[in-house]
């Protein structure tokens, strides 16, 4: 049977519930310090949210991804927003600093529903080159909300502080779900019994493809979280205003749009392996031609600050060319596991890009060439992985 397309408005519905992860997370960071002060703690303890806020959201996404095969993609969703919900509420009302902890594992561990599940649904609904065309609105998506989630976290903040963040994120969890109940349920009406988990995960373990996938997926996403985390420390050595470089997401988001346009058009001359392998090329070179504009950075700040933003931009466009072919790929031979194995393939790539941030943490605090470096460095390691890809 062939899949059935989601409609306009399950569409809009599916977007926005697959940029809430991001927002949640990325909204939260300005507000920090004020927790830190709030609760007389230092601002490492503060940062443990944060990383406890991934370790939730890693064994949500397992979680919600096997519900969505037992018992269908909407009970996963409702059952994750309503966690979030709760969650948003526990954080409100929170006393102590353990309290707090403990609803921001439960706030990830509901939210990462709209990652694994939303990607399922995309799934279901659409393949070939329809399914492409959908990854390049979840990327575009995907790379929005990061420079979106900082501006309206501290706008929300400077009136209400940190409580008001939490309401905010409640209200709009609240709003997701009242939308939630407008999505189809997805999943095949005719499915087989569900495969034991442990087998899908010993046989994605196992699969060469699925690895390549993901060491792919996690790449592209150093690039981009990379710049997030090294640009305010570059443009800062540099000796340019603070606001330029929270400026510069919206810019990216920008050229997320016209990456995801180019990978129609590319995908009209070139199969997803040639266009993969060509955006790691110009990723490359792009990041190579940052690093050689940042050395020259003592005597022209000016000017490197402008390759920085140009080099991006173009790191960013070979990223929202290159991910939806990878994303319409990746689960091509797991369609009758497919929230499990979307699960299992989040963990694989989340965890990847863990290590990575946990490696890009080591050099936060290193000279301006850090962001030039990190971004080369992952870049050459794409290159051989796009070969792989290609020979696969």
């Amino acid at each position: 049977m062939n899949p059935i397309p989601l409609s306009r408005p399950a569409i809009a519905i599916l977007l926005l519930l697959l940029a809430y992860p991001q927002l949640s997370q990325t909204m939260y960071a300005p507000v920090l310090p004020d927790i830190a002060a709030a609760y007389g703690i230092s601002a490492g303890q503060a940062q443990w949210t944060m990383s406890l806020y991934f370790a939730a959201f890693a064994l949500g996404v397992l979680f919600w991804g096997r519900i969505s095969d037992l018992k269908g993609r909407r009970p996963a969703l409702f059952g994750g927003l309503c966690c979030y919900v709760a969650a948003a509420a526990l954080a409100l009302v929170a006393r102590s600093f353990t309290v707090l902890l403990l609803a921001r594992a439960w706030l990830a561990f509901g939210i990462s529903v709209g990652a694994v599940v939303m990607q399922t649904m995309v799934r279901d609904s659409y393949q070939g080159p329809q399914l492409t065309k959908m990854f390049s609105a979840v990327v575009t998506v995907l790379a929005f909300s990061p420079a979106i989630g900082p501006a309206l976290g501290m706008l929300v903040a400077s009136h209400y502080g940190y409580h008001g963040v939490f309401a905010c994120l409640g209200l709009l969890a609240a709003l997701a779900l009242l939308c939630a109940a407008f999505m189809p349920e997805t999943r095949p009406r005719h499915q087989p019994a569900p495969v034991p988990m442990l087998r899908v995960a010993r046989h994605m373990l196992t699969d060469r493809h699925i690895w390549i996938s993901a060491a792919l997926v996690a790449g592209f996403n150093l690039i981009l979280f990379g710049y997030y985390v090294l640009a305010p420390h570059t443009f800062d050595e540099l000796g340019m205003p603070h606001w330029l470089s929270g400026a510069s997401g919206l810019l990216l988001g920008l050229a997320a749009v016209g990456g995801a346009r180019l990978n129609k058009l590319a995908l009209r001359h070139y199969r997803p392996r040639q266009l993969i392998r060509r955006a790691c090329h110009a990723g490359l070179a792009a990041a190579l031609l940052q690093l050689l504009a940042l050395a020259a950075g003592a005597r022209a700040p000016l000017p490197a600050a402008c390759a920085v933003l140009a080099t991006q931009v173009v790191l960013m466009l070979c990223f929202a060319c290159a991910i939806p072919s990878i994303f319409a790929a990746s689960l091509q031979h797991y369609r009758a596991v497919q929230g499990s194995a979307s699960a299992m393939y989040g963990l694989t790539y989340y965890l990847l890009i863990a290590a990575g941030l946990a490696a890009l943490g080591a050099l936060y605090h290193a000279q301006t060439l850090a962001q030039p470096v990190f971004m080369l460095v992952v870049s050459a390691v794409l290159m051989p992985v796009a070969h792989c890809w290609a020979q696969d």
